[in-house]
């Protein structure tokens, strides 16, 4: 009994150490979520800025043309890898 009492003494122990590790990682993975949405938000409003500067009155405004494409273009790679960064997160989240 001595012998069967240790062995879920010493079980127990190792339960206890994994789900202090998956409580950390779960709250990292929540801080990761957040930061992801704060990026995205700040990539749509940087989309709206840059729109709302190319046209003033239905033109296209001269010499700062390109210049708002080199940001636009950032702000398009920027978005393309979101997904892959929602998609690493959903499989890390699942692990």
């Amino acid at each position: 009994m001595a012998r069967e009492r240790g062995a879920m003494q010493r079980e127990n122990h190792q339960l206890k150490a994994k789900r202090i590790q998956w409580d950390l990682t779960w709250s990292e993975l929540e801080v990761r979520e957040e930061i992801s949405r704060v990026f995205e938000q700040i990539l749509r409003g940087k989309e709206e800025e840059i729109d709302e500067e190319l046209e003033v009155d239905h033109t296209k405004l001269p010499g700062t043309a390109i210049d708002l494409a080199q940001v636009r273009e950032g702000n398009h790679r920027a978005e393309k890898l979101l997904p892959s960064e929602w998609a690493a997160f959903r499989d890390e989240h699942m692990v």
